[in-house]
């Protein structure tokens, strides 16, 4: 297959090098969109609660490895604030939601 470039490349793959910011990479739906986002390379942070049984997606499927793995409750803002603060410098956060919680980050 050949290689593309430039602008070309964004349309073949628009994640690759993309930060994502992530909540609920700890469930179902946030875990399979953690693999998938991983696999188009793009820069995944993920901001969720413990993952809520022992035998779950997350760690069957090694999500934190492929993700920053924050535990945090997005109920605190704080701590959310801070997470997200620190993934996008500069305060640019375009705004964009998926069932699992995913936010584009350019």
């Amino acid at each position: 297959m050949a290689q593309w470039g430039g602008a070309m490349e964004d349309v073949v793959n628009p994640w690759r090098g993309r930060r994502v910011f992530l909540t609920g990479h700890t469930g179902f739906k946030g875990g399979w969109l953690s693999l998938w986002l991983a696999s188009m390379e793009a820069r995944i942070r993920g901001f969720a609660l413990d993952p809520l049984t022992e035998n779950n997606f997350f760690t069957a499927a090694s999500v934190a490895g492929l993700v920053e793995d924050i535990r945090g409750d997005v109920r605190n803002y704080a701590d959310l604030e801070a997470a997200i603060t620190e993934f996008a410098p500069g305060g640019r956060l375009p705004l964009g939601r998926t069932a699992a919680g995913a936010t584009l980050l350019r």
